[in-house]
């Protein structure tokens, strides 16, 4: 049995409703704007969906089977198949489940396939957003449900990164400051990165929710309107994992 399953087309919205209640089912209306990306993840209950306009791409993620699913067109994916779902184009739908769950409880997200790859990644995009702040750039390897694939600026990377209660630390600064006092650093035009470098990364999982990153930071620029040439710091982090997204919680400096 194909784990995408298109069963059915020219359904418009009344149709698709009389369908979802003749079926039983509990009816949700949902838009996705164009590159929307929701990553790997399944669900616990089978899924009814049925495309209203615009159109969306769906990726299998055992098999990457790929199946398009445009205005009109109704889809089953049976519970546990793991998939990927883009907006190709802005898109509204209708989804039908068995019984009421909220939308933030009703997908299981996956994790990475490989937690080193994916944190030395972010690694490497945490230094270029420090450096580029306000050039948008591609980091739609760390992108989470919520956030379209799409180039966005260093500090909206860091603000959806960054934890509302986030603690940081500059290497030999004052005490921890938050996400806000974080982000006005980030811009403060006494604060400048010219280059920036990370090195001897090192991930250590603590549990399938917290992982600890520890790596050193080489930096030349200015911080407080004081020259930094070449810079050594050990940065540690850890990550804590949102539904569908890890989240930077702690992150302290100290000179190496």
């Amino acid at each position: 049995m194909a784990v995408l399953q298109h069963v059915g087309s020219g359904y418009t919205r009344d149709r698709a409703l009389r369908d979802i209640a003749e079926s039983s089912l509990w009816p949700y209306s949902l838009r996705a704007a164009a590159g929307h990306t929701y990553p790997y993840h399944h669900h616990e209950t089978d899924e009814t969906l049925y495309v209203i306009d615009g159109e969306l791409l769906f990726t299998a993620e055992h098999t990457q089977e790929q199946r398009s699913v445009r205005s009109g067109d109704k889809m089953l994916i049976a519970a546990g198949q793991g998939h990927t779902v883009k907006a190709i184009a802005d898109t509204t739908y209708l989804m039908g489940l068995r019984d009421f769950i909220p939308l933030e409880d009703f997908p299981v997200w996956h994790e990475p396939a490989d937690l080193t790859v994916f944190f030395t990644t972010l690694a490497q995009q945490f230094a270029e957003a420090e450096q580029y702040p306000a050039e948008p750039r591609d980091y739609s390897a760390t992108r989470s449900r919520q956030h379209p694939r799409e180039k966005e600026t260093g500090e909206a990377f860091y603000r959806r990164l960054l934890a509302d209660d986030l603690k940081f630390r500059r290497a030999g600064g004052p005490p921890p400051v938050d996400k806000d006092a974080f982000l006005a650093g980030l811009t403060n035009p006494k604060n400048i990165t010219t280059a920036i470098g990370v090195s001897e990364i090192e991930v250590i999982p603590f549990s399938a929710d917290l992982v600890l990153v520890s790596l050193v930071v080489t930096l030349t620029g200015q911080r407080g309107g004081n020259a930094i040439d070449k810079g050594r710091y050990r940065n540690v982090r850890v990550f804590a994992r949102n539904p569908g997204e890890w989240q930077c919680l702690l992150w302290f400096n100290t000179p190496a």
